[in-house]
């Protein structure tokens, strides 16, 4: 724990002495510590213009820098680089704005996951191991309207399935179209399930997320096969860091809610990963990366993430749908996690519990009151649906408009390895594992993968 916080702190010669104790080889690098606070991000100064040949990849709304292209990484399943999605651009002015989702959507998507809604009690969220939730995209399919990859379209029936049909599942799909230069794919896979699940930690006592590949535990448990999504996601809904400027140009907030980080590592790689990939959570903002890579969140000091944004801070007292509070204290680094499949997970399942990994939406009843929520002004009818669209801004937001992104910095090398000494006995115990610090690595996370008993 010494060893965790003096990191945390930057101190990362002090973090050393520690650790060196332990039965471990490898540490995540100062390098990644140093970009996840908000500070270190190797960035060649923006650019004021891009044309098809130059890769570079440009961002609106909170994304003020563009950002030149990172060395590309070893061959992926989906083949571009890690990136987010975080605002619009007028076709007409030029002028950013805006978030991923449109306001109001934004705004229900907070409130049914709010530090205190039903759902954290009702699912048992502190008391449960992982659990996440399935949707078959063509499932129940009422509309012939064809997407990008050719599956069809379903009308959602609450304001999880519109979020996702309708604003996540396009973008994961545009990523899969582009490579690492931006130019399109001849033969994009096709896009078939969602798997969802959410995450809160109070900002001020973040201890972060520990590193891990997301795979298809049934699967796994079942066959001891190692699957992954296809395209990994993460939308941040509340919890960012203050943005600040150095230079007269944008920069990524000081220190953030927890940082997520992305490595250039998959479970066949026999080396650590050289490169990682830093995502600053920015509210309303949805990244992705593919879903074959390890990855987790960094954790930040208590007194340094508490300097939330004003978005985070007016969505906890009501203005942007977490409401309810005014008490800064309470704000949560919320996080919604979507894993897109090219296969359906459920086949070979059998009967799906609720609240287990990939498991069914609960019915609309009082012990789950939380999907009663989620399902107001919703409904089959075509007709109210548009009334519906309408009113959460999704064909507003969208005419006209182009939503940007921008690759993610990156820093390396990624790893350190000390190689502590061959007389060190100590290990950590599992329950504060986060494997920050490893021993064996690159082959302790794929071996972590049929183990039992994980923290998340």
């Amino acid at each position: 724990m010494s060893a965790f916080l003096l990191s945390v702190l930057s101190r990362h010669d002090d973090a050393l002495t520690h650790l060196r104790r332990f039965q471990l080889s490898h540490r995540v690098h100062p390098n990644v510590w140093t970009m996840a606070g908000g500070a270190g991000a190797a960035q060649p100064p923006p650019s004021s213009s891009h044309d098809d040949n130059d890769p570079i990849v440009c961002g609106g709304g909170d994304c003020a820098q563009r950002s030149r292209l990172s060395p590309p990484p070893p061959t992926f399943s989906a083949d571009f680089l890690p990136r987010i999605y975080c605002g619009w651009r007028s076709d007409d002015d030029g002028v950013d704005g805006g978030g991923v989702l449109p306001p109001e959507l934004h705004r229900r998507l907070c409130a049914l996951f709010k530090p205190g809604a039903p759902y954290w009690k009702e699912s048992d969220y502190d008391n449960r191991g992982y659990y996440s939730y399935f949707l078959g995209l063509n499932d129940d399919v009422v509309d012939d309207a064809p997407t990008s990859v050719g599956s069809k379209k379903r009308i959602p029936t609450n304001v999880i399935e519109d979020v996702i049909f309708k604003h996540l599942l396009p973008l994961a799909e545009r990523s899969l179209r582009e490579n690492k230069v931006g130019i399109p794919s001849s033969s994009p896979p096709r896009i078939v399930g969602a798997e969802w699940w959410v995450h809160t930690r109070p900002v001020g006592a973040n201890l972060g997320h520990q590193v891990h590949f997301d795979t298809d535990e049934s699967l796994l448990n079942r066959e001891r096969k190692v699957t992954h999504p296809i395209v990994s996601s993460v939308l941040y809904l509340t919890g960012a860091g203050r943005d600040r400027e150095v230079g007269g140009n944008a920069a990524p907030p000081a220190v953030s809610a927890g940082s997520t980080v992305v490595f250039d590592q998959t479970p066949e790689s026999t080396d650590v990963a050289s490169r990682a990939w830093v995502s600053h959570p920015r509210d309303n903002a949805f990244m992705v990366f593919p879903g074959n890579l390890l990855h987790g969140v960094l954790p930040c000091t208590a007194a340094e993430s508490l300097e939330v944004s004003d978005t985070a801070a007016a969505a906890d007292r009501g203005k942007v749908g977490c409401g309810g509070n005014d008490k800064e204290e309470d704000v949560h680094r919320l996080t919604f996690m979507v894993g897109f499949w090219t296969r359906d997970v459920r086949e070979g399942m059998g009967e799906r519990e609720l609240y287990t990994p990939c498991g069914p939406m609960p019915p609309p009843v009082s012990e789950h009151s939380w999907l009663m929520q989620a399902r107001q002004g919703y409904c089959e009818n075509k007709t109210k649906q548009k009334s519906n669209d309408d009113k959460n801004g999704t064909k507003a937001e969208q005419e006209g408009r182009t939503l940007m992104f921008d690759v993610l910095p990156s820093t390396s090398p990624a790893w350190d390895d000390f190689s502590s000494n061959g007389n060190s006995t100590l290990t950590i115990p599992k329950g504060l594992d986060h494997r920050f610090f490893v021993l064996n690595a690159p082959h302790c996370f794929s071996e972590s993968l049929y183990e039992k008993g994980d923290l998340f």
